[in-house]
């Protein structure tokens, strides 16, 4: 991934959102035209299919919004907290089984000095630690990124219980039924959400929201 500029940012999110669309249009449509014998197996499958472009989407987006970043050149001194955070999360994490010093100045030499060095974004490393995209860890994607998050507490519950549940149980062979009206609606909003973070992240990324607000 090599994204340089706001407008291969804007490219590349296109690029992800409409494949992603695409598929999960022809899922609808398939479950719309088969038969009514089939379709709680298809629409149980189309489930696991909606979550796993959820997952995918927000994670690609993240990815691509850190590696922009990455490509800024963006110091210490000129990031947000919360980018700033994120890239020293590792190492705080590291400080918790050692007792070699020279790793703890080694991290507050960094936290107080000038800041005039390119920060090291780990810009793969995004979701690396999440075994499901919940609401708590969208909330923390959301820090990340630089983008409100409360345009999602409303939808907190669909993404917990009417998705992240759902999944789970057709995932793991419980029989999970989910009626076609259900299920639309499940589409609809989750597609939603996902357009919103596409948008939110574009902003971002336009806006300079990644940027520590100057005094």
């Amino acid at each position: 991934m090599n994204i340089r500029s706001a407008i291969e940012l804007n490219e590349y999110l296109n690029s992800e959102l409409g494949w992603r669309k695409r598929d999960l249009t022809n899922a609808k449509f398939a479950i719309a035209g088969s038969k009514e014998h089939a379709r709680e197996t298809m629409i149980r499958g189309a489930i696991c299919l909606l979550y796993a472009h959820w997952e995918g989407f927000i994670k690609h987006a993240c990815m691509a919004y850190l590696n922009y970043l990455a490509k800024q050149g963006l110091t210490q001194r000129e990031a947000a907290p919360s980018i700033i955070a994120y890239c020293m999360a590792g190492r705080f994490r590291a400080l918790a089984d050692t007792k070699k010093y020279s790793l703890v100045s080694d991290i507050v030499s960094t936290m107080i000095g000038p800041g005039s060095e390119p920060l090291s974004i780990p810009w793969d490393k995004v979701m690396d630690d999440t075994a499901n995209l919940n609401s708590v860890v969208l909330r923390e994607i959301a820090h990340i990124v630089c983008i409100d998050y409360s345009h999602y507490e409303t939808k907190e519950k669909l993404i917990d219980e009417k998705l992240l549940r759902a999944r789970h149980a057709i995932a793991h062979g419980d029989r999970q039924t989910v009626i076609l009206a259900d299920y639309e609606e499940l589409h609809g909003q989750v597609l939603s959400l996902i357009e919103l973070f596409r948008n939110q992240v574009e902003n971002s990324a336009i806006l300079g929201s990644y940027r520590r607000p100057q005094s």
